[in-house]
């Protein structure tokens, strides 16, 4: 197939390739489409040694095929000549690179850039293949090309969280993979919408103070803020490596730890009434209705279901436990709903007071640990502090890998994670990124 009828430069367009270049001619394979082209050298031709310019042509060099973005929903190949040259100055012989060919990798800078642009979708390595028409693991070149160093700086409000990600390191000697079932996720927490700064393969509190003990001394002064969940190890963390900054517990798992506790002294009921199935079955079906909070205008409706009443004031008579604990649960919602910090301190002391002795065991279990986190509550409460980025990027972290149906070697998922919930694609171009790291820079967030 000819192309004279075409300009060159809508042709170019057209196929997405440089302007410079000229399209000889065109053939129609099965599958895809192969692109000859030719274009005019540089005069200056540097050698990749030495960096001299006294470079002459050696001999007539050969023919290559590379990769190129699809078009039409068809692969597409590009054949042109490479010389070879050799330099006077150290006498090594190379064969000239185009710009715009990929340095290493056997495809166009297109590609390339398409490519890495896809790995920052919440994509399968296979349909990201599936739609550029080109095979897995030249996607996987790709990836292994891109490289995350340490990030460089901390923020602010750092967040941190486990994930289960069960990915780990492949063990040639034992022929199985070493798997780590949870992982760590740092997040930076400033601003409206947080970020990934790196992801750990353990979360064990001496591998996590390992790792920020690489950062020094004046970016982990710049942590103020040090926002975790109910993880006696991320505590240990905070008071070794961030002794600045303020430790603030999401109240999210304050709440699901009193939800855990109404649910405890039921199931331990349902245990001693397990003979008599009507009560058994009553139990077991009030789970929603016992966890309801009442203090929501949302829940106005079944608040005041007289179903929901009568069932209630049932099982309160028959198992004074389990009002116990509702009520604990009902007086914990009010002070968390209470309109300033310094109210909610003194609701909670009040509460504390209260339930600490308590007749119920899990009731008063639960006082005195509210009582151990009472602190790092107070902070969360005045300073407006949560672990919600982490939480939200974990939701993300586990859409991307379901639906790459896992991602077994670490190193690949946690390239995966960065470029897609990283600082990458939210604070620089990626066409800079990639061109820095064609020329061997590390990336950093």
């Amino acid at each position: 197939m000819a192309a004279k009828n075409i300009g060159t430069y809508h042709l170019n367009r057209l196929t997405n390739l440089p302007d410079h270049l000229t399209i000889d001619r065109i053939i129609r394979h099965v599958h895809c489409d192969e692109y000859f082209v030719s274009y005019v050298p540089p005069d200056i031709r540097r050698c990749p040694h030495c960096g001299s310019a006294d470079c002459v042509i050696k001999d007539s060099g050969y023919t290559q095929t590379v990769r190129h973005t699809a078009s039409h929903g068809r692969g597409t190949l590009v054949t042109f000549h490479k010389r070879r040259l050799r330099c006077k100055a150290c006498g090594h012989s190379f064969f000239e690179n185009p710009d715009w060919i990929h340095p290493t990798l056997h495809m166009t800078l297109a590609l390339y850039y398409q490519l890495a642009m896809d790995l920052m979708q919440k994509s399968a390595i296979k349909a990201i293949a599936e739609t550029n028409c080109v095979t897995p693991a030249t996607v996987s070149s790709v990836l292994s090309s891109i490289s995350f160093g340490l990030p460089s700086h901390l923020p602010e409000t750092l967040c941190i969280d486990e994930f289960k990600g069960s990915s780990g390191e492949w063990q040639p000697g034992r022929s199985r993979w070493n798997v780590n079932r949870y992982h760590c996720n740092i997040v930076n927490g400033d601003g409206e919408k947080g970020y990934i700064l790196d992801i750990l393969p353990q979360i064990s509190a001496e591998f996590v103070k390992k790792y920020f003990r690489q950062f020094p001394l004046h970016e982990r002064e710049r942590v103020k803020f040090f926002c975790c969940d109910m993880h006696n190890g991320f505590l240990s963390v905070a008071k070794e490596i961030f002794p600045q900054a303020h430790i603030c517990i999401d109240m999210f798992h304050v709440v699901k730890l009193v939800n855990d506790t109404v649910s405890e002294v039921r199931k331990r009921l349902q245990q001693e009434v397990k003979n008599d199935k009507e009560l058994w079955k009553l139990l077991h079906g009030s789970m929603r209705t016992l966890l309801l909070n009442e203090a929501d205008p949302k829940n106005t409706l079944a608040v005041n279901n007289p179903r929901r009443k009568e069932k209630l004031v049932f099982l309160f008579s028959r198992f004074p436990d389990l009002e116990e604990a509702y009520e604990a649960l009902q007086a914990f919602h009010l002070v968390c709903g209470e309109p300033y910090p310094i109210l909610k301190r003194a609701a909670l002391t009040d509460w504390i007071e209260r339930y600490t002795a308590s007749s119920v065991p899990e009731v008063e279990h639960l006082a005195h640990r509210i009582q151990h986190w009472r602190g790092y509550i107070h902070n969360t409460w005045q300073y407006g502090k949560s672990n919600s980025p982490a939480e939200g990027l974990n939701n993300n972290i586990k859409v991307l890998k379901r639906v790459s149906y896992g991602l077994h070697d670490f190193e690949t998922f946690r390239k995966r994670v960065l470029l897609c919930f990283g600082a990458v694609q939210l604070e620089r171009e990626p066409f800079t990124i990639f061109r820095e790291k064609r020329e061997g820079k590390v990336l950093k967030l």
